[in-house]
C-alpha cells in the first residue's frame, strides 16, 4: 500500500489523473474498477473545471501594469518617483511584447471558448440521439 502525504500530493488530483489516463488509453473496465457512469460523471467534472479555468482566463488575459508602490518609510516616495521615471523611459521597449502576448492570450481564450461550445453542442446532440441519457 502506498501512503500519500496530502501536504505534497493531492490524492484527489492523483486519482483524477489516473482516471483520465485510463479513459484516454481505453483500458477495459475490469482492470480499473470504476463503471462507465462514473466516467461520465467524471467527464462532467472535467468540463466544469475547464469552464472555471476559462473564466479565470477571461478575467486575466490582458497584461496590465501594476501600480508602483514602496513600503520604505523615509525614502519610499523617492523610490516610487524613480520607478515611475524608469517605467516611462522603458515602456516603449516592452509595449510591443505586452501587446503581442495579450493578443496571443485573447486568441487562446477565444479558441478554448469555441472548443467548449462545440463540446457542449456535441454532448447535447448525443443526448438527444440517445433519448436523454449521457
Amino acid at each position: 500500500m502506498i501512503e500519500i502525504d496530502p501536504g505534497i500530493i493531492d490524492s484527489e488530483e492523483l486519482l483524477r489523473r489516473v482516471k483520465t489516463s485510463v479513459i484516454r488509453k481505453k483500458i477495459p473496465e475490469k482492470f480499473f474498477g470504476f463503471e462507465a457512469e462514473e466516467r461520465l460523471d467524471y467527464s462532467d467534472q472535467i468540463l466544469a473545471d475547464i469552464a472555471a479555468n476559462l473564466q479565470k482566463l477571461r478575467e486575466s488575459y490582458a497584461i496590465v501594469e501594476r501600480p508602483i508602490a514602496s513600503n520604505r518609510p523615509v525614502i519610499g516616495g523617492l523610490i516610487v518617483l524613480i520607478k515611475k521615471i524608469y517605467r516611462k523611459m522603458t515602456r516603449w521597449i516592452f509595449a510591443s511584447y505586452y501587446q503581442q502576448q495579450t493578443q496571443i492570450n485573447e486568441t487562446i481564450m477565444q479558441t478554448l471558448s469555441g472548443m467548449i461550445e462545440l463540446q457542449e453542442l456535441m454532448i447535447t446532440t448525443y443526448q438527444k440521439e440517445n433519448g436523454g441519457t449521457k
